[in-house]
């Protein structure tokens, strides 16, 4: 069996101004699917945007295609099997609700 790999380090993208209201302002919850290819060495190989939630939203896929700009500098682990590193390519599930802050 293999172990997907996972995050280690995480490149935060300069969101536009754009999304950067929406998520300061808005209460929505976000969801975007990416399909991710992960080398050995844990380098991202590719990364393509699967799905967005909510669909209608053009910020939601704003804030996707921001966030997949930089997914190539993250590094992962690798995936593991039999105790060997492989490459690997799985979907990734990042969830985003900001919202206004209270006091």
């Amino acid at each position: 069996m293999i172990r997907q790999p996972q995050v280690v380090q995480q490149v935060d993208p300069e969101f536009s101004e754009e999304t950067s209201r929406f998520l300061a302002t808005s209460d929505v919850k976000l969801t975007v699917v990416f399909h991710i290819a992960v080398r050995e060495d844990g380098t991202m190989r590719s990364v393509e945007v699967v799905r967005v939630e909510p669909a209608d939203l053009p910020v939601a896929r704003k804030f996707a295609e921001e966030v997949a700009a930089v997914m190539p500098r993250w590094r992962f682990g690798p995936a593991m099997l039999d105790g060997k590193p492989v490459d690997a390519e799985f979907d990734f599930t990042l969830e985003a609700q900001a919202g206004p802050e209270t006091e």
